[in-house]
């Protein structure tokens, strides 16, 4: 059964240095959560420019998404709103 995930899971740009995309998302929003967790100083300013910089990456993919790829991913779209939803929130 070939659906759109497996599709974009297999696609040249879905690993960086052979670890899944999917791996760097976990391991940034775990990041996120201890970085709120343990509120160290500064602990905002970092929280702000790690979800800024999200956002880029969730534009850069959105345009990969529909000018590259042709096909819009449900799943894909709702991460990029949740990055963005948490950068108002941060705001």
């Amino acid at each position: 059964m070939n659906g759109i995930l497996t599709v974009l899971s297999h696609k040249k740009g879905s690993m960086l240095f052979n670890i899944p995309n999917s791996a760097y998302g976990i391991l940034f929003y775990t990041f996120l959560i201890l970085i709120k967790l343990f509120d160290m100083y500064g602990s905002l300013f970092l929280t702000r420019a790690l979800i800024s910089f999200s956002c880029v990456g969730s534009l850069y993919l959105w345009f990969v998404m529909i000018f590259e790829v042709r096909s819009v991913c449900l799943l894909c779209a709702t991460i990029y709103s949740v990055n963005f939803l948490t950068l108002f929130n941060v705001l």
